[in-house]
């Protein structure tokens, strides 16, 4: 069986009046089925007639409703209907209700009211069921949807042309060379006979700046340092020209110059002077003689009554039958229960039956192990435990782990726990001097831990320590010079074995710094030589001198300080500032005159040359140039070079005190800096017009075919003016060699 379009009449679909009529008469054929099926048999006696609704309303409705004086299928709602249903008259003319009828008939007639059904157009294909395309185009805002409802909505579909394509060829009417030089007239356009149409480009002149990025320790000639210290900004400062300077300023060249000073000086702190100071002025083995001090033992007493929260702490917890490893616990919430010994207590609950609390305490201890002679520790309180002991433990840095030094069991009220230490000092106190003590009872009964007082006492024996400050004699270091180093050198021996420190005085902050610490045996000498070079300015006082201290710490031992020689050292370089500062560019192209562009200037009277390496030659080329000579002077310096200065890519140049001389450090300032390379660029730009274009129907496509030679090796691009937009747009770009021919073949399509 084949296929074909059949055409509609109008009459059958294309009206809207032959739309509602083919509704209609589906409608009507609908009904009558649907009656046919629900009424009974007509009769051949007695007649009545149902006609208004009243009399229909009588009757018995299934799926059935009376509107209008006709009985219908009933509406479900949203325009649909069901599709059978049943009523059932009620018989009046009897006069009464009747049980039985003999005869019955009954006339139907066709319902009146009628449904419109719409088969929705789905979708629109572009290719058309019998493999045609589909031909015309939905304007803007529309669209098949808009078919679906007689609402006034529509969708517009407009023709398009179907003419037989027609191309028609246009030469070359007028050509205007924008860029170039015309060598030839353009009719030689006209046709392909190899009679070119010449334009020779154009010269221009381009100008690159390229900025300052590196200012290397060591210079580009390898053998200089650079010379200098930035003192405001940074090289980014450089590159651009906007009043934000670099701040470079000069160093001291001056040659190194060591002095030296014996001590003028000197004052004993502590201890017993037993000579002249004199003695040290000469390594000659006389020596200046200082007997220790000593200080008679004393008893220190440590409890939380002062210093709670700051030298000393208190911590509560609760662990199962272990003591924890400290530091643990949270820290007190009070300290006045355990400050004094009152009855009034502190106390930890442990919680739960098998949680052990515990009460942990921390002290600084001020007194340095070795010369502790006793310890005696003591803490009152109890748990509450029927049976069951208190332990109070210490805690052993070198096995870390508890020590119990003592328990009690007592439950009711405080049990006094006091314990004495005479040795192992160290084991017990850190080197930041903490010292750890723990309360707990391990029953795991969950019970409650009270501490009423703790406290520790340390004794101490008679100690003995010295302390001898030495002053220098004035230096004569002229102004403006710069402190290179500081140097003390001591020889000294012990008539007893004891620890000895030297110390020398920084000025600038206020405090003691440690050259040397030695334990200096009896009957020997040593020999302390120290060199500051950090900062050695810190350690010349306002009087020009270096003040040094010699001292012990308390040791058990009585003994007496030896010096035999003291001697002070600065090494200082005159003032005589100056300033060596490279500036290097980078990714300069190898072709191009290259300019030099510096805007700056130094300090008032000052002068300072610009030099530029010469990278071919290995070498340092001064300018002619000058930075001007004060912030008034201010302006651009400028000086050209050629391309051999180039090191590889890389450009450097120099800025150079006159002389070296200054006594006082000056200061060059930069804005901006950089080489500005000036590269001669060639361009071509003719513009072809065509003949007027003439056409009928509707334009389909454009097409430009350019066929294009090149003397010599450059990128070429073809262009069409976009009349509408007001803009050139591209339609090839291609690289044409020296000597070789290109041909442009381009189509744009009008969709």
């Amino acid at each position: 069986m084949g296929y074909g379009w059949t055409k509609l009449t109008q009459d059958e679909f294309g009206r809207e009046g032959a739309k509602q009529s083919f509704a209609l008469a589906l409608i009507v054929m609908m009904f009558a089925g649907v009656f046919a099926f629900i009424l009974p048999a007509p009769a051949a006696a007695d007649s009545w007639t149902d006609t208004t609704t009243e009399n229909f309303a009588l009757g018995t409705h299934e799926n059935t409703e009376s509107v209008g004086d006709n009985v219908r299928l009933e509406d479900m709602g949203g325009g649909i209907y069901y599709t059978q249903g049943r009523f059932t008259s009620q018989a009046f003319d009897a006069g009464q209700v009747v049980e039985n009828w003999d005869n019955i008939s009954w006339s139907v007639t066709t319902p009146s009211l009628t449904k419109q059904v719409n088969d929705n157009v789905g979708a629109e294909p572009t290719t058309l069921i019998d493999g045609d395309s589909r031909v015309g185009v939905v304007q803007t805002g529309t669209s098949h949807e808009g078919t679906r409802d007689n609402d006034g909505v529509y969708e517009n579909i407009q023709e398009i042309n179907l003419g037989t394509p027609d191309t028609n060829s246009y030469y070359e009417a007028v050509t205007v060379v924008e860029s170039g030089d015309s060598l030839s007239s353009p009719d030689k356009l006209d046709a392909d006979d190899g009679d070119n149409y010449r334009v020779s480009a154009v010269a221009s002149v381009e100008n690159t700046d390229h900025y300052m990025t590196l200012e290397p320790d060591s210079l580009v000639d390898g053998e200089n340092s650079r010379i200098g210290v930035i003192t405001g900004g940074s090289i980014t400062d450089v590159q651009t020209q906007n009043n934000v300077y670099e701040n470079i300023q000069e160093n001291n060249l001056g040659a190194l110059t060591t002095t030296q000073e014996n001590a003028a000086l000197t004052v004993v702190v502590i201890g017993d002077n037993l000579s002249t100071p004199d003695k040290l002025n000469v390594d000659d083995g006389d020596n200046y003689r200082v007997d220790a001090a000593s200080t008679a033992a004393e008893v220190n007493t440590y409890d939380y009554s002062s210093g709670a929260g700051t030298d000393k702490w208190a911590y509560e917890g609760a662990l199962n039958a272990n003591l924890p490893t400290p530091p643990a616990g949270t820290e007190f919430t009070s300290y006045t229960e355990i400050s004094t010994s009152n009855d009034n207590r502190y106390s930890t609950g442990g919680g739960a039956s098998a949680a052990d609390p515990y009460h942990m305490f921390k002290f600084t201890i001020s007194e340095a192990p070795g010369h502790i002679t006793q310890l005696d520790i003591e803490w009152e309180g109890y748990n509450d435990e029927v049976g069951t002991t208190s332990g109070l433990h210490i805690w052993d840095f070198a096995l870390s782990a508890w020590e119990l030094l003592f328990s009690h069991t007592q439950y009711t009220t405080d049990g006094i726990i006091t314990v004495s230490k005479t040795t192992g000092f160290s084991d017990y106190i850190d080197a930041s001097g903490y010292l750890w003590l723990c309360a707990q009872d391990a029953s795991n009964y969950g019970i409650t831990i009270y501490t009423d007082y703790v406290k520790v006492t340390v004794t101490i024996s008679t100690v003995y320590s010295l302390e001898v400050q030495h002053d220098s004699a004035a230096f004569s270091i002229p102004t403006g010079s710069t402190i290179e180093n500081v140097r003390v050198r001591l020889n000294f021996g012990s008539d007893n074995t004891a620890t000895y420190t030297l110390e020398i005085r920084d000025w600038q902050n206020s405090e003691w710094d440690i050259l040397n610490t030695e334990t200096v045996v009896s009957g020997t000498e040593v020999t302390w030589d120290s060199t500051l070079t950090t900062s050695p300015d810190n350690y010349i006082s306002l009087n020009d001198n270096i003040r040094v201290r010699l001292r012990t710490d308390s040791i058990e031992n009585d003994h007496i300080s030896k010096e035999d020689y003291l001697q002070f050292y600065v090494g200082y370089r005159p003032p005589e500032y100056g300033l060596r500062w490279e500036h290097r560019v980078t990714g300069l192209p190898a072709n191009g005159i290259a300019y030099i562009r510096i805007y700056g200037y130094a300090d008032t009277g000052e002068n300072f040359g610009i030099y530029t390496w010469d990278g071919t030659n290995d070498q340092w080329i001064y300018s002619g140039e000058n930075l001007p000579s004060g912030a008034a002077a201010e302006t651009w310096v400028e000086y050209s070079i050629p391309s051999t200065y180039l090191e590889g890519d890389n450009l450097s140049i120099m800025y150079l005190s006159a002389d070296n001389t200054d006594p006082t450090p000056e200061n060059i300032h930069i804005d901006c800096a950089g080489a500005r390379v000036t590269t001669t660029m060639y361009s071509i730009d003719v513009q072809h017009d065509s003949e007027p274009v003439s056409y009928s129907g509707i334009l389909n496509n454009i097409r430009v075919w350019l066929n294009v030679g090149s003397e010599n090796t450059a990128t070429y691009t073809l262009q069409i003016r976009d009349w509408q937009n007001s803009e050139w747009d591209n339609l090839e770009t291609v690289v044409i060699n020296n000597g070789t021919e290109y041909t442009f073949d381009n189509i744009l399509t009008v969709d």
